[in-house]
């Protein structure tokens, strides 16, 4: 065999392994980019009507959902849930619990702030006021609201049923992040509600530009006193100067 078909058979060869590696190349990344393509996007962005949104929308500013609960479910473990309220939300059973996930509450116009109206209900013979339950890592910031205390007038509620963020004892992560930007709190006459449930977790509370109620003290955090210091408080960090 001359030199020159020997050649001629290593370039053939050459090229024939070329070919296979450019299709198998060509394989893996295409299933490459569609495993990517897969995984789901991590913050979610939805806009929520009460009266007018559904649930089976797909949470764009024209195509609204109907409920928070359906915008958290909508976010993977571990994600950002930001939830734009095109009206204001009557909270009638508590809100699905944020198992893992960071939710962002705010109203879709920060001139026209919406209310967030959570009551008073019967669980089982027990009232509870509905709640956002927290459990496994979360975080919770309220932005641009007006937050509404209902009436406890009549009412039996022990402390860990009457707060409006609810840490769990047992299964709550071991920090619970409240923020709270631009925001107004206010009390319907006979309102005892808290803010936050201390639970097993620590609290970091944060309020930026809020507006709470006259004499508001002893209801940030459930359990803490009224004008209690945060640093005085090994299980509370909060830039409020008492609470």
């Amino acid at each position: 065999m001359s030199l020159e078909s020997q050649i001629a058979d290593l370039v053939s060869a050459a090229n024939g392994l070329i070919t296979v590696f450019s299709a198998k190349k060509s394989s893996i990344d295409a299933a490459v980019a569609a495993a990517i393509a897969a995984v789901p996007a991590n913050k979610k962005i939805f806009y929520v009507h009460q009266l007018n949104g559904l649930d089976t929308n797909d949470g764009s500013i024209t195509a609204p959902l109907k409920t928070i609960d359906k915008a958290l479910a909508n976010t993977p473990y571990g994600g950002i849930c930001a939830i734009l309220l095109q009206a204001d939300y009557l909270m009638s059973a508590n809100v699905a619990n944020l198992e893992g996930r960071f939710l962002e509450l705010r109203s879709d116009d920060p001139a026209n702030r919406r209310f967030l109206r959570p009551i008073y209900y019967d669980v089982s013979g027990v009232t509870q006021l509905t709640a956002f339950p927290a459990s496994g890592g979360n975080a919770l910031h309220f932005r641009d609201l007006k937050i509404e205390l209902p009436s406890a007038t009549g009412l039996t509620v022990t402390v860990i049923n009457n707060c409006l963020l609810r840490a769990g004892s047992t299964t709550s992560s071991a920090l619970f992040p409240v923020k709270m930007t631009d925001t107004t709190v206010t009390d319907v006459a006979g309102a005892t509600a808290c803010i936050v449930s201390a639970g097993a977790s620590a609290i970091v509370l944060e309020c930026i530009g809020v507006t709470f109620p006259a004499s508001f003290g002893g209801r940030y955090i459930s359990g803490v006193a009224s004008g209690a210091a945060p640093n005085t408080l090994a299980n509370v960090m909060s830039n409020l100067s008492a609470l």
